[in-house]
């Protein structure tokens, strides 16, 4: 993942090729977790390599959290207490440095942390002991306290391009048109809810059936409640990329769509109603004007 944020990583490989490791790091941004554990596992590597290189014995027991050098504490899914904290350092304490001579500890979402759990970490940042390495992640560095970041080197992480993205999915498992519409909208747990409704609707319409179209998104969308504002918007994000020019860029996508020859009036359409989405709105009356659009599309004979 090193190989999508060149920049950071010429820092990171310049101070362990100089062994002039900081004390304290602090990884800003997506996925920033991901990058935070991978620089940890470049500090134990016996190889140094950038990521660690997967097969010696520090590397295997990093990702198999059995390495004595390493803590780990994470705000993900609860607050990271003070009494975690403690417990980290009396962790290290206990243990011995290996052949490594260097203790990690990472906290993941460092941001959700109590008051008391960000005091007893910024005294630790202030009093490091030994060859000690706080390596720290967050989404957003505006909330973490600026005492700190003050302590830290802060490496804020490039977000990564549609290609990245899209490479990324492909790598995951996930298939072409997944992975081309992800590498376009923010991930979302409503995504495949939604992709679901928006081939429902158009296998309808392919199929000549646009009576079922309209009252399909209808009933889901209105009577069944199953779309709010945020999850039309992503419906509208998806139909617009299912029939713009850039669909053209999977072949999956082109093939379902050969025979679908009124793309550019739903196009239009789509994009009217996608522009009259505003705050407060009531998405029942914009998904009523979708249907209407598409009503007259049909009866102007275009399906």
């Amino acid at each position: 993942m090193f190989k999508n944020q060149a920049a950071i990583k010429r820092i990171l490989e310049r101070q362990i090729d100089q062994d002039k490791v900081s004390h304290a790091y602090l990884f800003v941004g997506k996925d920033s977790d991901v990058f935070a554990a991978l620089f940890a596992r470049t500090l134990l590597c016996d190889t140094k390599t950038m990521g660690g290189c997967g097969n010696c014995g520090a590397c295997l027991r990093f990702d198999n959290d059995t390495h004595p050098d390493v803590q780990k504490l994470s705000g993900k899914e609860a607050s990271i207490k003070k009494e975690d904290v403690i417990k980290l350092k009396h962790n290290f304490v206990q243990s011995s440095v290996e052949e490594s001579n260097r203790q990690v500890y990472l906290l993941d979402v460092v941001d959700n942390s109590t008051p008391g759990a960000m005091n007893s970490l910024l005294k630790y940042l202030e009093e490091p002991e030994g060859q000690t390495t706080a390596i720290l992640s967050t989404d957003s560095e505006n909330r973490v306290l600026e005492t700190i970041k003050s302590r830290c080197l802060i490496l804020q992480l490039a977000p990564p391009t549609r290609s990245d993205r899209f490479n990324e999915l492909s790598d995951l498992g996930y298939d072409a048109v997944d992975a081309f519409y992800l590498s376009y909208l923010d991930e979302s747990d409503d995504f495949n809810e939604v992709k679901d409704m928006v081939h429902e609707f158009m296998s309808h319409l392919r199929n000549h059936r646009v009576n079922d179209a309209v009252l399909y998104l209808q009933i889901e969308g209105i009577k069944n409640k199953k779309l709010d504002r945020e999850k039309f918007e992503l419906l509208c994000d998806i139909l617009e990329l299912l029939l713009s020019s850039q669909s053209k860029k999977s072949e999956e996508l082109s093939a379902s769509l050969s025979d679908f020859n009124n793309r550019n009036e739903l196009l239009e359409s789509v994009l009217s109603v996608h522009d009259r989405v505003r705050p407060g709105v009531n998405i029942g009356l914009i998904i009523d004007q979708l249907v209407y659009e598409v009503m007259k599309i049909d009866k102007a004979r275009k399906f």
